[in-house]
């Protein structure tokens, strides 16, 4: 998972087809499980056109702020630049391998 900062966001968007914004904070518990269940899930569905981001609120307030994210963990899936799927804590596997595929 790479970070994301306002300088790099507009780029990220058109990485790859599947892109995932992870909005976290360091003192989040759930925030710490979701790169390993991310993984975990891409690497069961052989996704390859995906990248996954991460975002510290702390750090990148503007870019919360831009998403309107109220809480962390919040994921949100963009396919092709549209957001697809938002999650507003620590998804189950099962629900983030539905929006992913």
């Amino acid at each position: 998972m790479k970070p994301l900062t306002a300088d790099t966001h507009d780029t990220a968007l058109s990485t790859a087809e599947t892109v995932v914004f992870d909005f976290s904070s360091p003192g989040c518990a759930p925030c710490r499980k979701v790169p390993a269940l991310l993984e975990s899930v891409i690497d069961e569905l052989s996704l390859q056109d995906i990248q996954t981001y991460e975002i510290n609120v702390s750090q990148v307030p503007e870019l919360a702020a831009r998403y309107m994210v109220l809480s962390v963990p919040t994921l949100i899936i963009f396919r092709n630049g549209t957001e697809i799927a938002r999650f507003h804590s620590l998804p189950s596997r099962s629900k983030l391998r539905d929006a992913l595929q």
